[in-house]
């Protein structure tokens, strides 16, 4: 089903099916009307109704996943969608197409569009969608927001972050190294809710990094179509052009190269080879960046940081 321009372990297409299983099992009573009041005074009840037109912008990182938790309720309920994906898995949205009509899905109920991003915001702006639902970054949900002002049109983001990470000086270390890791690199890191900053407390944080090193070695590696790819990091030359776009590759690259001299990179998977614009980004830990650092502050979607800290008593506060 995938057309090979994400890249992502096949693992995401068992998530989808379970996904969408179960908000097929919770629909009927998830959209069952509410009753407040059924007496001989009164009866008062908030009834579900469909929104119309619903509109998914899905993310290139899990094109899949991504929609399928919108597109699935949103048609459960009723309304009716149109679908937009993210210029580097374009073929996807006709993937799904396929599969809709293949299960006897009527036509026109399932949509798929390709919008540049100024049409896609005009196309909102003038209340094209009842409805409007986004993955992917800040900056895109922001662009959202500010082309649906004053239209009254409700939108729902799912936005990535920096997100942090907290190991504790009591903490179970095979059990902590084991789900930050996991975390940290699945798909290559490239998560919304992937784990990119380690805080380590000082009496564990050496041990903390041994094993974490030991944990990001022992992974497999490889194209995402094989099915024991953990981490994605080989890129088929035929494929061509690689997800990520011209803006984020240059991001990365810039996050390698420019660690500062008091980190150090202490675990090296593959590289991930893109010849055709000549970078290569590592997979890899880091130790020792400065949190006020934009290492520490804006999103990579590639690597994890881990500081060690102590923790203040309160009169040291």
């Amino acid at each position: 089903m995938d057309d090979g321009t994400a890249g992502a372990p096949i693992g995401e297409f068992s998530g989808c099916i379970e996904r969408a299983t179960y908000m097929a099992c919770i629909a009927e009573k998830a959209l069952a009307p509410m009753v407040i009041e059924d007496s001989a005074q009164f009866e008062r009840r908030i009834e579900r109704e469909p929104h119309g037109i619903v509109f998914v912008v899905a993310r290139w990182n899990y094109p899949y996943l991504t929609s399928i938790n919108t597109i699935v309720p949103a048609l459960i309920a009723g309304n009716t969608v149109v679908m937009k994906h993210a210029a580097q898995t374009l073929l996807d949205g006709e993937h799904m197409i396929r599969a809709a009509k293949s299960a006897g899905l009527p036509d026109d109920i399932l949509q798929n569009v390709y919008l540049d991003h100024h049409t896609t915001s005009e196309l909102i702006a003038e209340s094209t969608f009842d409805f409007v639902n986004f993955t992917g970054c800040v900056g895109g949900g922001q662009a959202m927001e500010r082309a649906a002002a004053g239209t009254f049109v409700g939108v729902g983001n799912e936005l990535g972050g920096k997100d942090p990470a907290y190991v504790m000086e009591d903490a179970d270390l095979d059990e902590a190294v084991a789900s930050l890791m996991d975390g940290a690199f699945y798909n290559a890191g490239q998560c919304c809710c992937g784990i990119e900053r380690v805080y380590v407390h000082h009496a564990v944080y050496d041990e903390f990094v041994k094993r974490a090193v030991v944990e990001v070695e022992k992974s497999h590696k490889g194209w995402g179509l094989g099915v024991d790819t953990y981490c994605v990091s080989d890129w088929p030359a035929d494929l061509g052009n690689p997800p990520a776009t011209l803006r984020m590759q240059a991001y990365h690259q810039d996050q390698v190269t420019a660690i500062p001299a008091s980190a150090r990179c202490i675990a090296q998977s593959n590289f991930v080879n893109l010849p055709r614009f000549g970078i290569r980004v590592p997979h890899s830990p880091s130790k020792g960046i400065p949190s006020l650092r934009s290492h520490m502050q804006e999103r990579s979607f590639r690597i994890a940081e881990a500081r060690s800290f102590k923790r203040k008593s309160l009169s040291q506060r």
